[in-house]
């Protein structure tokens, strides 16, 4: 890899990249740009191709085992002359038949009636391709008992199936704008096709005709017995509903009976109880629960107050601010502190007298509104009880008066309509007849070669490429070093790769440093670069952050912490997680002091930085053996910052591995004292609005920001993602 390319890249101050590019800025490879859809296409084109394979497999299938099919049509018209002579309300003004009627007899000649016809006449439930045939599949579920047995349907089932089948085989439609309705049949045969269109029509001309047959004979009929009975039944009742009032003595005044109004009055008072109980409940509980907290802490509503309390209230709150005062001017203890605190101990007790006497107030009212509540209900039970046979034969009385006027009001209709049901029964509604029967087709039609596997390419390649789009353009894990520019705002520093986790990972000679791989040992020394430009030969001190937790920030932190002291300069690595102290764990195990005693007693540095195996390499853990009850404290410490001027003298870089700036703001308690932070994130795991935010919400640690990381990444997945700086580099490390 090209160092001084990297150098040149990494030379503009990271404040001045900040401002020039804002998060979440729009990049020159965002979605929609033409860029970015052809590597898009580039990176995903195994899936492309993929997809598109299936679909043109899927064509190919279709066109193998799609069978061929014939069609036959036949044409039916509908006459509604004679309807019109016969009523005209079908009829428009302009003396034309509404289209509805027409689509109505299109509805008809669908119908299960006619599709039933046609099956039996044909014995379409005999015919494979309408019931079809018992697959091997079928027959091996039956055999398993997983499935009925396809060979003892009934016969009203394999009909069913049949019906169905013929109306999906069956499509009709109005000929322009005639009284003709179209007829097609589509079959496997060309004589089956036309023989079912002609058995559709002729099986809708004949459950017309049979329609009307049948009305005709059974209309007059059914008329005369109907208002025979319906008379008989008018008589029968009204003498019920007579005898029935005679035998129970009923009576009713004003249309409204006597014990119905008794109840209905009562009930309204029951309500009323139970309105005024329930309002007295609810003032008991409001009063008790303001005795609880000593009527100070709660606000009492306009009923409960008084004059007593509230003057009370304002004498304790001014002996309160009395007290207060003379503490601050005499002390605690003085004699006159005493005395206002004796004086708000008596308003307190006269407060809770106060509340407990209302409160007892409020129970009696309670009491009260309680028993009579009881006695209505007791009441208006003993009413109904007694009640309960007198409505028992109410009910009774309306269900003979409601089926005497319901009986008398069909008697009524029937007789009116009489005549004329028999008029219009006597006529048909319709009158249909063929005009075109169907031929026998001599064309088949069948799916082509090219619409089954043209179809089949552009619909798979089609699909490929907005699988292909969505898959990166709704992605929010950060891949790519342009998303992890645009999610900061500031350069990318390159990638780490995923390293053995068998391995220990304790900082010995190139231990991390050899797991890393030469890739990203140039990767950190390109980190090592952006830091060297921050001060010139001068000492630095890094912050190495993360937005959330598990990025590997305290691996990285130790890596880079090698890779400075390989050239020669004394450099402390710093463990700052209190919360999280990975490396103090690691490094130094048996530990009695680190930087928090550090911090609270600065004689101790010497026993608490530890020298590491690496050369020129040491380490200053985070606490000794008991942790600190607040964390983050010693980052805020004062003589934190005299700490770092001190370690500046003895050291040319010092690394701090700083707690996540995600759920936690510790990194920003040490900006001033850090020259520069590195961000670590997750390669393929940590979402771009995750970085987005953790900036927006520490911008003093954005201002200081060297660049980003992604750590853990896999670079054979990148290599085939096409992302330039890890193909160059892999092609020249080959």
């Amino acid at each position: 890899m090209n160092l001084h390319n990297r150098m040149s890249s990494f030379a503009p101050d990271p404040r001045t990249t900040i401002g020039a590019a804002p998060i979440g800025s729009r990049a020159a490879a965002d979605p929609g740009d033409v860029a970015f859809i052809l590597g898009v296409l580039r990176r995903q084109r195994r899936l492309i191709v993929r997809t598109t394979l299936a679909a043109l497999i899927l064509g190919l299938l279709v066109l193998l085992f799609a069978p061929s099919s014939y069609k036959a049509s036949s044409t039916v018209l509908v006459d509604f002359k004679r309807l019109s002579v016969v009523d005209e309300n079908f009829s428009t003004p302009t003396g034309r038949i509404d289209s509805s009627v027409v689509l109505s007899q299109i509805e008809l000649l669908k119908s299960l009636g006619v599709l039933s016809r046609v099956v039996l006449s044909e014995k379409l439930d005999e015919d494979p391709q309408f019931i079809g045939s018992a697959s091997s599949l079928k027959r091996l579920l039956a055999t398993l008992g997983l499935a009925d047995d396809p060979t003892t349907e009934s016969q009203e089932e394999r009909r069913r199936i049949a019906i169905e089948a013929l109306r999906k085989a069956t499509s009709t439609e109005r000929v322009d704008l005639s009284y003709a309705i179209g007829i097609t049949v589509t079959a496997r045969n060309a004589e089956k096709a036309a023989r079912l269109a002609n058995a559709l029509a002729q099986a809708y001309i004949d459950d017309q005709l049979e329609a009307k047959r049948i009305a005709s004979q059974k209309a007059s009929d059914w008329f005369s017995e109907r208002i025979a009975e319906l008379q008989d039944r008018v008589s029968k009742a009204d003498r019920a509903v007579i005898e029935y009032r005679i035998q129970n003595n009923i009576v009713t005044i004003d249309g409204r009976f006597i014990e119905e109004q008794q109840i209905l009055d009562l009930s309204q008072s029951v309500v009323s109880a139970s309105f005024a109980r329930a309002g007295a409940a609810a003032k008991v509980a409001q009063i008790d629960e303001i005795a609880k907290t000593g009527g100070l802490q709660s606000a009492l509503s306009e009923e409960f107050t008084n004059e007593v309390i509230t003057t009370l209230r304002n004498a304790y709150f001014d002996a309160k601010r009395q007290v207060a005062d003379l503490s601050v001017r005499y002390g605690t203890t003085h004699e006159a502190v005493i005395k206002a605190r004796a004086k708000m101990s008596e308003l307190q007790n006269s407060i809770n007298d106060e509340i407990r006497r209302i409160l007892e107030s409020a129970r009696t009212e309670l009491t009260v509104a309680q028993i009579k509540e009881q006695r209505l209900q007791k009441e208006l039970a003993e009413l109904s009880e007694r009640s309960t046979q007198a409505r028992e034969r109410r009910v009774q009385l309306m269900q003979l008066e409601s089926a005497a006027e319901t009986v008398k009001s069909i008697r009524d209709t029937f007789m009116s309509r009489y005549v004329d049901g028999i008029q219009k029964q006597s006529f048909p509604m319709t009158e249909a007849r063929i005009i075109t029967a169907a031929q026998v087709p001599t064309e088949r039609s069948f799916p082509t070669p090219i619409k089954a596997l043209g179809g089949g390419l552009l619909l798979g390649f089609g699909a490929g490429c907005l699988l292909a789009v969505a898959r990166e353009a709704f992605s929010r894990r950060i891949r790519f070093r342009r998303q992890i520019e645009e999610s900061l705002g500031a350069p990318s520093l390159g990638f780490l790769p995923e390293i053995d986790r068998s391995q220990p990972a304790a900082p010995a000679h190139r231990g991390l440093r050899s797991a890393v791989g030469s890739f990203g040992e140039e990767t950190l020394r390109s980190i090592k670069v952006s830091i060297d430009l921050r001060r010139v030969d001068k000492p630095v001190v890094i912050g190495v952050i993360s937005a959330g937790i598990g990025e590997g920030k305290s691996v990285t932190a130790s890596t880079l912490a090698q890779l400075c002291a390989e050239t020669g300069s004394r450099t402390l690595l710093i463990d700052a997680n209190a919360r999280r102290p990975s490396l103090s764990n690691l490094l130094a195990p048996s530990r009695e002091a680190g930087l928090v005693e550090v911090v609270d007693q600065p004689n101790t540095l010497p026993t608490a930085i530890r020298p590491l195996r690496e050369p020129n390499l040491f380490f200053l853990p985070c606490f000794g053996t008991v942790r600190p009850e607040q964390p983050g404290q010693m980052l805020s410490a004062l003589n934190l910052r005299s700490l770092m001027e001190s370690l500046k003298t003895q050291y040319r870089y010092i690394i701090v591995d700083l707690p996540a700036i995600g759920p936690v703001s510790d990194a920003e308690a040490v900006t001033d004292i850090v020259d520069g932070f590195l961000i670590v994130a997750r390669w393929n795991e940590t979402p771009s609005y995750v970085l987005e935010d953790a900036m927006r919400n520490n911008p003093k640690v954005r201002e200081k920001v060297i660049g980003g990381l992604l750590n853990r990444a896999d670079i054979k997945r990148l290599i085939e993602l096409g992302e330039t700086s890890v193909v160059n580099a892999a092609a020249y490390h080959a």
